[in-house]
């Protein structure tokens, strides 16, 4: 059985990474952060590194 704790964590990055973004749907934020128009098959933790890669990188934007 996977954690349940980590439910509220990829939900919040997913907040965190949309919010600057709010153009983009649902689908079109997932697609940008895996490359697959499925995101069946993307693990929880490929999906959290690529929000927090996705997150930093949208930072470094906002400071320059």
């Amino acid at each position: 059985m996977r954690n349940k704790d980590r439910i509220p964590i990829i939900l919040n990055k997913i907040n965190e990474a949309w919010i600057t973004v709010p153009d983009y749907r649902l689908g079109q934020l997932f697609f940008n952060l895996t490359g697959q128009y499925d995101c069946f098959h993307v693990e929880d933790n490929t999906l959290e590194k690529a929000l927090d890669a996705f997150i930093k990188e949208d930072g470094k934007k906002k400071t320059r």
